[in-house]
């Protein structure tokens, strides 16, 4: 995570933050304000939602399940995991 700064005002934005996914190595630049407060860097981050769960992948023959929420996600030995909240199923089945 960093900043650039100094930038001339656009939009009422004068700073870029810059935070790169350490697993898909994707850079994200969000636009921000000189006087950001540590919190509201925080907030802005999870705003964002800097780490978007990954494009459904599309499989013939197989079943179909729709996601309600994501609950959490985790990052474990490099991998991303997610516990979803499945439409049409009781919180014990949750994965």
């Amino acid at each position: 995570m960093d900043f650039i700064t100094d930038l001339p005002i656009s939009l009422g934005f004068d700073f870029i933050l810059v935070v790169v996914n350490q697993l898909s190595k994707m850079a994200h630049f969000i636009a921000c304000r000189k006087s950001i407060s540590t919190e509201q860097t925080a907030q802005l981050i999870f705003r964002e939602r800097v780490m978007k769960p990954p494009s459904p992948v599309i499989m013939k023959d197989k079943s179909e399940y729709e996601v309600d929420a994501i609950l959490d996600l985790k990052i474990f030995q490099k991998k991303l995991y997610y516990l979803f909240a499945w439409k049409g199923y009781d919180i014990n089945e949750h994965s």
